[in-house]
């Protein structure tokens, strides 16, 4: 591949319904992609089983301390936490580009 590029897939309690995948395979997309989940998902397990070493599990309560959310609530059901945890897991992995 000439860039140094990956995909994240940003998801929570769907282990069985990973559409974007599908639509990956579907588009003949040979390239790496990860499943970014965090450690509050009730399917881990799931996702484990069914994506191996593609599934990168964070520390959701405590990346929290780090993110402003913009919400007075603290109950963290924003998908901001893992959004901007893909900014640190390429620069962790090396990976230049990433969707």
């Amino acid at each position: 591949m000439k860039y140094n590029f990956a995909v994240f897939i940003l998801s929570h309690n769907r282990a069985n319904s990973m559409t974007t995948i599908d639509a990956l395979k579907r588009s003949n997309y040979t390239g790496r992609y990860y499943v970014v989940i965090d450690n509050e998902d009730k399917e881990i397990e799931t996702y484990l089983k069914l994506y191996g070493n593609k599934v990168i599990i964070f520390d959701k309560t405590e990346y929290s301390k780090h993110i402003d959310s913009c919400d007075l609530i603290d109950d963290r059901c924003a998908i901001v936490y893992a959004r901007n945890k893909c900014f640190d897991l390429a620069e962790e992995m090396g990976i230049d580009y990433f969707l």
